[in-house]
């Protein structure tokens, strides 16, 4: 088998992966100041924490921009972010405080059943002002994420969130069967013409 030929055979195999792959991130900064967002499609996720609002702010650990908090702020619920997408294979949140006390940022992504597929957290001591970025991944569609702080601190779920962000990398299997065929169309193509050549010059 020629070059060209593992070259084209490479990509179809990949191609799923490569066409599908799409990165979502959501910064809150086009969005009002003082606004609750709870439950709001923001493009593909939509955040929540229990019964409390979810509030656009102007004050951010990292120094410049928008985040979110919840209402009352120091949250007995954690934040949630629930994808209207389909095919959520990473996730990412900035999430941290104005040194006020000592926070274990965490983030957990589920699966529609409620399994735990990944987890990630983060020991903020209490004189640190910042955002952390934490992030989850799986090879198992990711349903929602849960994000915040636990234990550790004078309050709960006291935290600042930013820059949710999420990839999705699934192809519907009509749109990859139709490149796998034509790829092997195309092998074919090339190897007939290749016999043809050879027959033509004896």
């Amino acid at each position: 088998m020629t070059l060209s030929a593992l070259t084209a055979v490479f990509f179809l195999f990949n191609a799923q992966a490569i066409i599908g792959a799409q990165a979502v991130s959501i910064d809150f900064e086009g969005l009002t100041v003082g606004s609750n967002i709870s439950g709001v499609d923001l493009g593909g996720g939509a955040i929540s924490s229990g019964t409390d609002r979810v509030d656009v702010r102007s004050s951010n650990p990292a120094g410049t921009g928008n985040s979110i908090s919840t209402v009352p702020f120091s949250s007995t619920n954690p934040f949630r972010a629930d994808f209207s997408v389909a095919g959520v294979s990473a996730v990412s949140v900035a999430l941290g405080d104005f040194n006020a006390d000592s926070d274990l940022l965490f983030i957990d992504a589920f699966d529609s059943s409620d399994n735990l597929l990944d987890s990630d957290t983060f020991a903020l001591a209490a004189n640190v002002t910042d955002l952390i970025l934490l992030s989850v991944a799986s090879g198992t569609e990711i349903s929602y994420v849960l994000f915040g702080t636990i234990g550790g601190g004078i309050f709960t779920n006291s935290v600042f969130a930013d820059d949710l962000s999420f990839t999705t990398s699934v192809v519907p299997l009509p749109a990859a069967l139709p490149l796998f065929a034509s790829g092997l169309g195309l092998l074919g193509l090339m190897g007939w013409r290749r016999r043809r050549r050879v027959s033509s010059a004896a």
